[in-house]
């Protein structure tokens, strides 16, 4: 949880919230008023990093703060807003699917504040299907489904849970009745069921560490008092797993009756300890690793688990966790998304719905930095330029495994990225291109290029280039403009302008570079091709070559933008 105070006083309530949290199982962290970071660049982080968000100030503020990062329900994080007098603690945003109203009544408390709780269901003191999903360890495959069900729990239908899994018994229980003609019937089940609203349970896995001296009768016995505690059974376990070399955990899940599944040590070494809720100092001294329970249960489910319950000790021999993931609902997907130029204003609406709904998310680092406040709790594949094949490889395997993929482009994935995009087609049959705002469409109306009398020539593409070079130089030739995208990092501004001049263009000819358009720290230069300046230029940049064809009157009279080269010269 982070909490952000911008007032003296929102820094005394935070204080004392961040004393008074935590043994309520709350994880917090603060920054308060007078701390380096801008308050937007805080909250940017906040929805990266973390499941909650307690804001200290006007609502109004608050949420013209976040609405530029909120995009769908059971994605975003919990928002609460404080006043700065502490009278009321509000949540502002999921307050069913990530308990903001659980919270801001833990917040009020604490601060003998009063909690506006303003949900329809919780207003009438019935749970929502959001709530009865989070007990029931299940998530919700249809958003529809959620307001549905929501409206006829409001209208006083009674809930009954019909559970052919076999699943969650324990926690079911509370549910529990005939469905009769007056009930709501939620229906767990890994498979789409053909009537009710669809619960599909969780993948979950237990992680195990241990000392040397522990039995399989401790191991047994500290799982099932886990197990016990957050009402759970075994049949609930898909998979029990540790880096541990005996046979001590092994037969101990035997017993049980659970899979058992060996961690090879070096993959915990190598585990991100940020994804861990705690690390233990005492197993990076002795074994190099940030933890042995927590890491296992995690590698058991696959790059997008997350932790359930944290580690637990047990008689000081035995530690237990847990962690859960997302069951696929059904064949796998891939969104090939354009994010835009670069800057966030410039995202698309069908771009950040596309990314909320995934689970994996996968880019070059340009394209995921744009995208950075939604890639919370997601599986993020960083693409680089010498390990493309990879990359891929691994798309491909998690959309086989039924995930739900975002691979990011800059700019316009229609444009310039059909040879990426054809080397998923041989196995990814299920995919949505969602186009986005092209650097090209930027790059036309900072030079004054309307796209329809202009040529637009891309040397993105592996392989020789002779044929676009030709098309590019005959274009040129013949008195006309182009729009031009060099390719990084050995056909460059420098290089295009060069092939040209050897190839008989005058080097009088204009040429705008625009390079990182839309971002902060976008440049413009203007020159001729004969005098294009000997440095080195962004991966991101698009080359304006020739003369506007449009009157200099119009020129003149535009956006009052800084003017073409051959403008400028006349």
């Amino acid at each position: 949880m982070f909490l952000l105070s911008v007032t003296p006083n929102g820094d005394r309530m935070a204080g004392i919230l961040e004393n008074s949290l935590p043994p309520l199982g709350y994880s917090v962290q603060a920054r308060h008023s007078g701390s380096g970071s801008s308050v937007r660049d805080a909250i940017e982080e906040a929805f990266v990093s973390y499941d909650a968000i307690v804001l200290f100030m006007a609502i109004g503020g608050a949420v013209r703060y976040i609405s530029r990062y909120t995009v769908d329900k059971l994605s975003d994080p919990a928002v609460v807003c404080v006043d700065d007098s502490g009278r009321f603690a509000v949540p502002v945003l999921s307050g069913h699917s990530a308990s903001a109203n659980e919270l801001a009544e833990d917040i009020a408390g604490i601060l003998n504040a009063t909690p506006v709780i303003t949900t329809a269901t919780d207003s009438l003191g019935r749970e929502s299907i959001e709530g009865i999903a989070e007990r029931l360890l299940c998530s919700i495959p249809d958003r529809e489904s959620i307001i549905r069900a929501n409206a006829e729990i409001v209208r006083g239908r009674r809930v009954a849970v019909r559970n052919p899994s076999g699943l969650r018994r324990k926690r079911v229980a509370a549910y529990s009745g005939k469905v009769a003609g007056d009930s709501i019937e939620l229906v767990i089940s890994k498979e789409r069921p053909e009537t009710g609203h669809w619960l599909l349970p969780y993948r979950i896995s237990i992680g195990l560490g241990y000392t040397r001296g522990a039995t399989v009768a401790d191991v047994e016995d500290a799982i099932r008092a886990f197990l016990e505690e957050h009402d759970l059974g075994v049949e609930d376990i898909d998979v029990v797993t540790s880096a541990k070399e005996d046979s001590v955990a092994e037969e101990a899940s035997k017993s049980l009756g659970i899979r058992f599944e060996r961690i090879g040590m070096e993959r915990v070494k190598e585990f991100d300890a940020s994804r861990l809720s705690s690390t233990s100092h005492m197993a990076q001294e002795a074994l190099g690793i940030p933890g042995m329970s927590e890491p296992c249960a995690l590698l058991a489910l696959g790059p997008t688990s997350r932790i359930l319950f944290p580690k637990e000790s047990f008689h000081s021999k035995v530690t237990v966790a847990a962690a859960f993931a997302h069951r696929p609902s059904g064949h796998g997907k891939v969104y090939f998304i354009g994010v835009g130029p670069s800057g966030p204003e410039y995202l698309t609406e069908a771009a950040r719905v596309a990314i909320a709904r995934s689970d994996v998310v996968a880019g070059y680092s340009t394209p995921l930095s744009v995208v950075k406040p939604l890639l919370r709790n997601k599986y993020v594949i960083t693409v680089r330029w010498k390990e493309q094949a990879t990359s891929i490889s691994e798309v491909k395997r998690l959309f086989r495994e039924g995930h739900k993929i975002s691979f990011l482009f800059t700019g316009d994935s229609c444009f310039s990225e059909g040879e990426l995009i054809s080397r998923f087609l041989d196995e990814v049959d299920r995919y949505e291109v969602i186009p986005g705002i092209s650097s090209v469409q930027v790059a036309s109306a900072k030079s004054m290029f309307p796209l329809e009398v202009c040529s637009v020539i891309s040397f993105h593409v592996t392989g020789p280039l002779n044929q676009r070079k030709e098309s590019l130089r005959s274009v040129l030739e013949k008195g006309g403009c182009a729009l031009v995208l060099p390719r990084p990092y050995d056909f460059m501004p420098r290089e295009v302008s060069r092939y040209l001049v050897e190839s008989g263009i005058p080097p009088d000819l204009p040429v705008r570079i625009m390079e990182n358009l839309t971002r902060g720290d976008e440049r413009i230069t203007d020159c001729t091709i004969g005098s294009v300046p000997d440095r080195q230029y962004s991966d991101l940049c698009i080359m304006a070559l020739g003369r506007s064809p449009l009157p200099l009157d119009y020129i003149l009279s535009g956006s009052g933008q800084e003017q073409p080269a051959d403008v400028k010269n006349k």
